[in-house]
């Protein structure tokens, strides 16, 4: 949501939230997941199938193996899994109509992964982590060959999202497409850099505090 981590989005129980840069794998095909392992050793990815899209930056998965012990799950059984490095208008909020962009950036994942879509959930470190809500935090791509991509950059690609650098980077390659996507989306206008530009603004402009 466009709002600030502690209101939306709690910061994780780990260690390495706390540098700036993540390292960690970035699955697109098999293959190339593969290759990334090699790259980065303390990586996973986890296959799993869609359920809902709750948000612009929250869907909820089947439950698989190699998931946290204690997440948040529906009524069903299905985990809440968090998008990372993306924060797209709040919908939800008490007291407040929802944002436009941020139904926009719904109906968008709507369309993108309608319940039962194969996606792969990546992070770095040896297991998914949780924010204080237990959802689970993650990169989520989706598709096959040419055509995976992660959802992260089909929301700064649509402008329903700035690439949000508040807490960390994502690594190379994927950091240089989302530059890229958020470079081309605000020169154009696209989404919320049309409607708020000076919100977007800030959120692109959001940095990892040193430490």
């Amino acid at each position: 949501m466009l709002e600030c981590w502690n209101a939306g989005m709690a910061r994780p129980h780990s260690s390495i939230w706390h540098s700036s840069i993540w390292h960690y794998k970035f699955p697109v095909t098999r293959a190339l997941s593969i290759l990334l392992l090699a790259v980065w050793a303390n990586a996973v990815d986890i296959r799993t199938t869609t359920v809902a899209v709750v948000d612009g930056d929250t869907i909820t998965v089947q439950p698989a193996p190699g998931m946290p012990a204690l997440m948040k799950r529906g009524l069903a059984g299905e985990i809440y899994i968090r998008l990372l490095c993306v924060d797209t208008g709040e919908i939800w909020e008490k007291d407040a109509n929802p944002a436009p962009e941020g139904l926009a950036a719904r109906e968008l994942l709507r369309q993108l992964c309608p319940p039962g879509t194969a996606v792969v959930l990546s992070a770095p470190g040896d297991s998914l982590e949780t924010d204080r809500y237990h959802r689970v935090l993650a990169f989520v791509s989706s598709g096959e060959g040419k055509t995976a991509r992660t959802l992260q950059e089909r929301l700064v690609e649509a402008g329903w999202s700035a690439y949000w650098r508040r807490y960390a980077e994502a690594p190379a390659p994927l950091h240089d497409r989302l530059l890229q996507l958020e470079a081309t989306a605000r020169a154009n206008a696209a989404g919320g850099w049309k409607t708020q530009p000076e919100l977007m603004a800030r959120k692109s402009a959001e940095r990892p505090r040193q430490h």
